[in-house]
């Protein structure tokens, strides 16, 4: 996690506790007390890893199999 993802968890879970508002909360976030709502709902169901990036999570999506392409079937698929 980056040192932005843990100061978001420590505010998210000192807002859980009810140590402060949601509208603090997103103020020291710099968001809005919507989005603050939805991280601490997430961190009540996945505690701090529900708060990482979900891009961090897994491979970005249009990543393909470099193994699974053959000499064959990448010359076909580049065209000049």
């Amino acid at each position: 996690m980056s040192q932005k993802e843990l100061q978001r968890v420590a505010v998210i879970s000192s807002c859980v506790l009810g140590n402060l508002t949601c509208a603090r909360a997103a103020e020291l976030l710099a968001l809005t007390a919507r989005h603050v709502k939805r991280l601490k709902s997430r961190y009540r169901q996945g505690s701090a890893a529900a708060l990482a990036q979900s891009a961090a999570v897994g491979p970005a999506r249009r990543m393909f199999d470099l193994n699974s392409l053959t000499k064959e079937s990448a010359r076909k698929s580049v065209s000049w």
